[in-house]
């Protein structure tokens, strides 16, 4: 991963999604997760040209394999894929507790909890959903992991959603 001054100038260079630029982080995420995560998981191939078409068709704007939003008040997301295991991940960036609000509203938004705020030895927290679209064959699983101080984060991510096919 670049570093966040790096990656700071490459989403300057650009006018990230209009809706995500006048949304907060949570809102932005909430919209990446379901307009650009899950519909690589409702059938078929998850080849570069597809996440690519995925991606572009929600306004992000790609460097070096990940596609990049910038959110008002310097806050970034970063959605990449990685075929093995098959994870489609979002990666934001920006103060201790950016986005920690969609937390909150996952289960109102329809997602299925299966754990919350479980500290991990460095301090650390992550929370479990599972659920699915009606496009999908089966459910995928939302697996967080957050900062609770700058120290913890690595290249200014402070949150990482992975989504994953379910078992």
């Amino acid at each position: 991963m670049k570093s966040v001054a790096a990656f700071a100038a490459v989403a300057c260079a650009f006018a990230g999604p209009a809706k995500a630029e006048e949304a907060s982080a949570a809102k932005a995420a909430e919209y990446i997760l379901h307009n650009g995560c899950l519909p690589l998981f409702e059938g078929g191939a998850v080849t570069e040209d597809r996440v690519r078409e995925v991606a572009t068709g929600i306004n992000l704007r790609e460097h070096e394999g990940k596609w990049y939003a910038l959110i008002r008040g310097g806050t970034s997301l970063a959605l990449s894929w990685n075929p093995e295991p098959g994870v489609c991940q979002i990666a934001i960036s920006g103060a201790v507790g950016t986005a920690n609000d969609l937390l909150d509203e996952m289960t109102a938004i329809g997602w299925g909890e299966q754990q919350r705020n479980v500290w991990s030895p460095d301090g650390s927290l992550s929370d479990l959903w599972c659920g699915g679209t009606s496009k999908m064959e089966g459910e995928v699983c939302v697996a967080v992991w957050r900062t609770t101080n700058l120290a913890q984060a690595t290249d200014g991510v402070v949150m990482t959603i992975n989504v994953i096919k379910a078992p």
